[in-house]
């Protein structure tokens, strides 16, 4: 289904996450993987709960069960999460132009909730941001240099790539 709202905040959660990935492509491992203690943990443990995320939602919405597949995320090295994490855009954007439904229903603790396209999306793209936000903390930390991931710069860049 058609949905230029829908596409729109798919796309811009692409751009934001290729953004931070092309930035932590540049880093080694070990920071990567350096563990900066309280609730945000590593840049790594970060990657894996965003990847968890994208793969746990796509199979809830498609009522598969994801939990073996979900075990798996943590094998894969950081290079390979960020691979695993944009394969799901391609997935997520596939999905919702070849699904025609105009609410889902999800259930978590026995309690169903309907979302419209939008919402289901918006909260995918919310969620996203939140965890990036995480990563950009801990990306300061190590003296990075953080490229800016708003929306308003998101779209300034889809109107020079045209």
């Amino acid at each position: 289904m058609e949905d230029p709202e829908v596409e729109i905040f798919l796309n811009y959660t692409q751009w934001a996450d290729n953004v931070i990935f092309e930035l932590l492509k540049s880093i080694s491992d070990d920071q990567i993987s350096l563990d900066h203690g309280s609730n945000t943990g590593s840049i790594r443990q970060r990657l894996i709960h965003l990847a968890e995320e994208y793969l746990a939602w796509y199979y809830d919405i498609n009522k598969i069960d994801w939990r073996q597949d979900v075990e798996n995320i943590s094998t894969l090295s950081n290079r390979e999460l960020m691979d695993f994490i944009q394969s799901y855009h391609s997935k997520w954007s596939e999905f919702m132009k070849n699904d025609n439904r105009l609410t889902f229903t999800l259930e978590e603790d026995n309690v169903e909730t309907k979302l419209t396209r939008f919402q289901l999306i918006f909260n995918l793209a919310n969620h996203a941001t939140y965890h990036r936000g995480q990563i950009v903390t801990l990306l300061r930390k190590l003296d990075q240099k953080v490229p800016i991931t708003d929306y308003y710069w998101f779209l300034i860049d889809q109107t020079t790539d045209q």
